[in-house]
């Protein structure tokens, strides 16, 4: 963790580990089907961080209570044709001396079953709206208000190919490793 500090009119930051760090909190996670051909994974949790410590001359005694949402919809369009909706939901997060601030971005992939069904073809898109971008205050510096932003290549575009080369069949397995074979030379 990075401890950040001001003296004078110049801003520094070193490593440094906090006295205390607590968390705790609940989590739910599921798949359910809504109709055919289309299926919807969930991920949920409410949480809270707290910290304690002494920083340079400051006291740093939070806690905060935090979300995440993570809702997948997945589609089966048929004639090989799949597809995926899906998105991510952070609310204002404690983490140490920062506060980063709520984030958000959804994705959109799109999949066709090719060569037999053998291959698949995709295309993915991340962040399409470009709102994973970072940002937050820095605390507990004395006589001083600091925020940063953090600008992200989060929105990225990916054209993928896959090929199965077997047929799910179990692959036989070797014996290995020396005292198998040695088992088998010697005879009790």
């Amino acid at each position: 963790m990075k401890l950040m500090n001001k003296k004078g009119s110049t801003w520094y930051s070193r490593p440094g580990n906090f006295e205390e760090q607590k968390d705790f909190g609940f989590s739910i996670s599921g798949t359910q089907l809504i109709m055919k051909g289309w299926n919807i994974q969930f991920y949920g949790a409410i949480n809270n961080v707290s910290f304690k410590s002494k920083i340079y001359s400051e006291n740093l005694d939070a806690s905060r209570w935090y979300t995440i949402i993570t809702p997948t919809n997945l589609f089966n369009f048929g004639k090989n044709w799949s597809g995926e909706l899906a998105g991510s939901f952070q609310s204002k997060i404690l983490s140490g001396q920062f506060t980063i601030d709520p984030i958000w971005s959804v994705r959109l992939g799109i999949a066709k079953k090719v060569l037999n069904q053998k291959g698949t073809l995709k295309l993915n898109i991340s962040d399409i709206f470009y709102t994973n971008q970072v940002a937050g205050e820095i605390r507990n510096i004395k006589n001083a208000t600091a925020n940063w932003f953090s600008f992200l290549d989060s929105r990225i575009a990916t054209i993928s190919f896959s090929y199965q080369f077997n047929k799910g069949e179990k692959l036989k397995t070797r014996k290995v490793g020396g005292a198998d074979l040695e088992k088998s030379r010697v005879k009790i």
